[in-house]
């Protein structure tokens, strides 16, 4: 018999009733092709599901486990008690002792296939054609339910979110990686509390129970340093890495930040000899992405804060020197960090996201970048001060703010039958907040009404014609006739992020010993016939190597050489391979480039691409097979 841990109950072996699918078994069949799931298959895997969880209840008692989240109560059904035991020191704080659990607003089931012998049922095809990269499975818009997989889990789970219920499975617990345990059922959360109008994001939350920041950024920018700096001088911490966020109640009010997790992760070396915190090494976590797992209200004798008003909206970015500054920023800027960060990890409804984190950012009294330097002291000094006053610290001047620090940028725009974009495309160079030293369009042998499009613009630029040879053969022709030092690139049918020049060059000033720095990119897409774009599920890819998202010094080309002309597809990876044996790069956490998907992408031809980038990892393993031999 499993034993129920403190602060949860144990039931009969009957779980709770399950709630039943908005869809139903009645859902019409539609002809969707290969790449979703129909209606019909979501309502019959979402039965399945529900009939697996209670199969392992039959095998195990059910413990109970209510915990709330922004006024929301979710409901923990919990086949056996490992499972709950292993989530109850990151759930700890929100759990709440003593409540009916009968008297929830939303519902999650869980079991451990492993502990239970019970499997999950089969989606009837193959699943990878189905998945994005958050791990979401394609389905028709009028499904009720969504289906995904976790990272790091190998099981499914399905999310009602208008019926207010979900089934999840876990593979094996002691298989689960350490920022799983740290974070559990992020994802789940996420969905069902979102149609309660409380959303989860990705970020911390410091200051006094009178007001906290929202601080943001992506991963590795220093918001869990932060917090456990914060945590040793008695500031309140709400999360290091997960926050719930509830809009205002009513004009002039402030939204509110909400405990979800008792986690911080952080890197060792931060720890020292004590956290400071009261805190203790999780157990046999092992690490978080090289970061610790700690708990810093274990034990506490008074509780600790599970909710503030929210008085600032902050992305936070390292910074050279030792002294931390803020400056205003547009609260557009720091809500598409919140949600290009979010939306990376966590699936659901991404428009929903960025209204309900813009609102939240037009509503508060300070949107600032905090930049981190390395005195961590000072880094809470500057946050409190700012936080109190609404007003931004004085700024020392930045490194690229000193004369000649940033240079000129040459940008080369490959072109090949992009007549609809090339004007676009011209324009979002232009209009970047940098000044652009010049602006080449390299025509590779387009057969469209490129000229005409050309005559159209008004803005200047450079045009260098050539046969067609592909897009490293336009790149390389570029880089031959630029008279710049930096050089950057984009595709015609791209968008740079606002802002994104600037953040390269900020970069490049700040690491003299790199030669090109990179960013993320983002994916849109436009159907066929169609004018508007639209996002598409994984808001940021994780494909590192995309050319048009760096700044390169120009003496790196002559170092390393030009682009692959034999590659039509891959040169990008050929290219940075050969970089990574002689030079290191930086990425910045920006989205620096909107890719846009269309009818007539080079990408389309998917056994082109295929060969194509087979020949590009064929290239980049001969060398390091002879890098290898060399050494």
């Amino acid at each position: 018999m499993d034993t129920p841990a403190a602060g949860v109950s144990e039931g009969s072996p009957e779980p709770r009733p399950l709630p039943t699918t908005s869809a139903g078994s009645a859902a019409t069949p539609r002809d969707l092709g290969p790449g979703a799931l129909s209606e019909t298959e979501v309502a019959t895997f979402v039965a399945g599901m529900q009939a697996a969880f209670l199969s392992a209840c039959a095998r195990r008692s059910v413990t109970h486990t209510v915990c709330e989240i922004g006024g929301v109560r979710l409901g923990l059904d919990f086949a056996g008690s490992e499972l709950a035991e292993a989530f109850r020191p990151a759930l700890d704080d929100i759990i709440t002792s003593h409540a009916d659990p009968d008297s929830v607003d939303v519902r999650l089931s869980i079991f451990d296939v492993a502990a239970s012998g019970v499997a999950c049922p089969a989606l009837g095809r193959p699943v990878a054609p189905l998945l994005d990269s958050r791990g979401r499975c394609a389905a028709a818009p009028g499904a009720s339910a969504t289906v995904f997989y976790d990272a790091g889990n190998a099981q499914p789970t399905v999310v009602d979110a208008a019926a207010g219920f979900g089934v999840v499975a876990i593979d094996d617990v002691r298989r689960l990686p350490a920022w799983a345990l740290a974070a559990p059922l992020r994802s789940q959360f996420a969905l069902l509390l979102q149609p309660h109008g409380v959303q989860l994001v990705h970020g911390a939350a410091i200051g006094r129970p009178d007001g906290v920041v929202v601080l943001t950024g992506h991963g590795g920018s220093g918001k869990s340093t932060t917090s456990l700096t914060a945590l040793r001088r008695g500031l309140t911490v709400l999360g290091d890495d997960y926050v719930a966020i509830r809009a205002p109640a009513a004009a002039g009010a402030l939204p509110t930040v909400h405990r979800v997790f008792s986690s911080v992760k952080v890197r060792p070396s931060e720890l020292g000899t004590d956290a400071g915190v009261g805190a203790a090494l999780s157990r046999d976590l092992g690490a978080v992405q090289d970061k610790a797992v700690i708990y810093p209200f274990a034990g506490a004798v008074t509780p600790p804060l599970r909710e503030a008003p929210c008085v600032g909206f902050w992305d936070a970015q390292l910074a050279a020197g030792t002294a931390s500054w803020v400056e205003p920023r547009h609260p557009q800027d720091v809500a598409r960090i919140v949600l290009d960060s979010t939306a990376l990890q966590i699936p659901g409804d991404d428009l929903e996201l960025a209204r309900l984190v813009l609102q939240c950012a037009e509503s508060v009294p300070t949107v600032q970048r905090l930049h981190l330097g390395s005195d961590r002291e000072g880094v809470v000094d500057t946050l409190e001060q700012a936080r109190v006053s609404a007003q931004p610290a004085s700024a020392p001047m930045p490194v690229w703010a000193a004369p000649g620090a940033l240079r000129p940028v040459s940008v080369v725009i490959p072109v090949y039958n992009g007549a609809q974009f090339v004007a676009e495309a011209v324009a979002n160079v232009h209009g970047q907040d940098y000044p652009v030293h010049e602006v080449i369009v390299v025509d590779d042998g387009s057969t469209d009404d490129l000229d005409a499009a050309l005559g159209r613009i008004v803005l200047p630029f450079r045009l260098l014609r050539r046969l067609n040879g592909g897009p490293a053969a336009a790149r390389n022709a570029g880089i031959a006739v630029a008279t710049s030092d930096w050089i950057a690139f984009q595709d015609v049918d791209d968008l740079w992020s606002p802002g994104a020049l600037l953040r390269l060059a900020e970069a490049l000033v700040l690491h003299p010993d790199v030669p090109v720095v990179h960013g993320k990119r983002t994916t849109l897409q436009r159907a066929s016939g169609e004018s508007g774009w639209t996002p598409v599920p994984t808001p940021v890819d994780g494909f590192p190597f995309s050319i048009n998202a760096g700044l390169y010094r120009r003496e790196t080309f002559a170092d390393i050489g030009g682009f692959d002309e034999t590659l039509r597809y891959g040169e990008d990876t050929e290219w940075f391979s050969r970089l990574s044996m002689r030079h290191r790069s930086i990425m910045v956490p920006d989205v620096i480039v909107r890719r846009r998907l269309h009818e007539s992408n080079m990408t389309n031809d998917l056994a082109a691409m295929k060969l194509g980038n087979l020949a590009a990892y064929r290239k980049v393993l001969a060398q390091r097979v002879r890098a290898n031999r060399a050494g």
